[in-house]
């Protein structure tokens, strides 16, 4: 680790071992202090790889993921099968090891009614979150928060939002900014 806290890795091999063994140290500190840990997964194409590599014991050890609880920072309103969802990337990654968690609190996007939704997530959203996984779109956006959204505006507490994304599909939840910053 650079004196600035950023990590270069020579690889993508080297990437994946590494984040999975940097969240891993992190759930384990907290566990330390706390009887569970909760995690907000990221979406997208980078995460999916470091998932499987926090369930594969020979990269990060045995990990007590019935103390673990997992979130999404964001999905698409897709049904859970479609390829775009980000609960199916992380079933695919994760494998059998998704079943092992505490809990699972996915964005219930398959019913389409978005303030059910909504107000699903938002009783189930406990803030603030232990480790928050996030990634950066090649457009800057982080969750389903692109530029210039009003997200960034809004002073008052929502966790979670529905909004329209400018690329497909366009109709998405996601955490707020405030839960980020918390």
């Amino acid at each position: 680790m650079t004196p600035g806290g950023i990590m270069v890795f020579k690889s993508s091999d080297e990437f994946v071992a590494g984040a999975a063994s940097l969240i891993a140290a992190k759930i384990r500190e907290i566990l330390k202090n706390k009887s569970s840990c909760s995690i907000s997964l990221a979406g997208g194409n980078t995460p999916g790889p470091v998932y499987r590599a926090l369930a594969d014991e020979t990269v990060c050890g045995t990990l007590p993921l019935e103390k673990i609880e997992l979130y999404f920072g964001d999905e698409r309103f897709v049904l859970k099968e479609d390829k775009d969802s980000n609960y199916f990337m992380a079933k695919s990654f994760f494998g059998d090891a998704l079943d092992r968690f505490s809990a699972v609190h996915t964005m219930d996007t398959e019913g389409f009614d978005e303030v059910e939704s909504l107000k699903k997530y938002d009783s189930l959203l406990e803030v603030p979150i232990d480790i928050m996984i996030l990634g950066l779109g090649e457009d800057a956006h982080v969750a389903s928060i692109f530029p210039g959204s009003i997200l960034f505006e809004q002073n008052d507490f929502k966790k979670a939002a529905v909004i329209e994304g400018p690329k497909p599909p366009p109709k998405r939840m996601t955490i707020t900014p405030i839960v980020i910053s918390n």
